[in-house]
Order: C-alpha cells, then sequence, then structure tokens
C-alpha cells in the first residue's frame, strides 16, 4: 500500500508512499494500493512507463504543468480511474498510457498546452486533427460521432475489453 525509502539511500526516494528517484523529477512507480484521487508532485517532469500500472483503486490524477512526458502504459489497467487533468507542458504521451482504463471518461488537457486538447473529454491533438484518445466503450454502437466543434470520426469499435 506504500513504498518507503530509507532517506539515506543515494538513488531513490518516495514521497506520499509513492516511489521517485532521489530528486523526485521522475516519477517511478505508484503502488497498486493507492486509492482515490493523487496529485503528482510539481517537482515531477517526466512520469515513468507503467509506473501507475493495476492502480485499480486509483480514481483522479492531476498532473501538474512540470511534468512533459508520460511514459508508454504508465496508467494501463487503472480501472476505477475516472478523470485525468493534464498540465500545460505535457509534450509526449507514451502508447497505450491510458489503455484498459475501463472507467476513465475524460481526459482535460490545460488551454495553453501546446501539444494537445481536449473537446467534450476527448483528448486531441492541438490542431484538433488527430484523435488521441477516447473512450470508445462510450459509443457502443455509433455510427458516427461529433464533437461540439464539429470534428467527426467514424469508431472502428471491437467488443469491449474486460
Amino acid at each position: 500500500s506504500m513504498i518507503t525509502v530509507d532517506p539515506l539511500n543515494p538513488n531513490y526516494s518516495s514521497r506520499d508512499g509513492v516511489l521517485f528517484d532521489k530528486g523526485q523529477s521522475t516519477l517511478l512507480q505508484c503502488p497498486g494500493a493507492k486509492a482515490g484521487s493523487y496529485t503528482i508532485p510539481d517537482t515531477v517532469t517526466s512520469i515513468r512507463e507503467v509506473a501507475f500500472q493495476g492502480c485499480t483503486l486509483l480514481t483522479r490524477v492531476t498532473i501538474p504543468n512540470s511534468v512533459t512526458t508520460i511514459g508508454i502504459e504508465a496508467f494501463w489497467g487503472c480501472t476505477s480511474l475516472t478523470n485525468v487533468t493534464i498540465g500545460n507542458s505535457v509534450t509526449r504521451i507514451g502508447n497505450g498510457s491510458f489503455s484498459r482504463c475501463s472507467s476513465l471518461t475524460a481526459i482535460t488537457a490545460e488551454t495553453n498546452n501546446p501539444v494537445y486538447s481536449t473537446v467534450d473529454g476527448v483528448l486531441f491533438n492541438k490542431g484538433l486533427r488527430v484523435l488521441e484518445w477516447v473512450n470508445l466503450s462510450l459509443f457502443w454502437g455509433a455510427k458516427r460521432i461529433i464533437t461540439s466543434r464539429g470534428a467527426g470520426f467514424e469508431p472502428q469499435l471491437a467488443p469491449p475489453c474486460g
């Protein structure tokens, strides 16, 4: 439920039960039993790949403006995660970062983010030309989806996976 690191450890540190590098600029691992909302400290610039993988009790994550990179599959399998807010400095989101987050209904990118934009909880690139993330299970059976800005796409849906 908590990761604890000896303060004398030369390479790692912990804060609120989460594992970081010594300077707390890279979030390395969140324990699987972490529950509820979690705000990543503003010392963090990078979220390591699979850092939150399997944190099934986590419901909301706020990623501060200090973070620039979200690693591959960083939040994979966070099945209770319903909302993610991405700060204005995130410029790279790794493949599969929000895969298997079956309860995730919205990703919100800060307005000043230079790379990502959101419309109705759907993550796009800044020019609204590339769809980065949408919870397709919300649109099961839909033939065409139109956002409030008129950006449309035709989903290629497979049955939802557990």
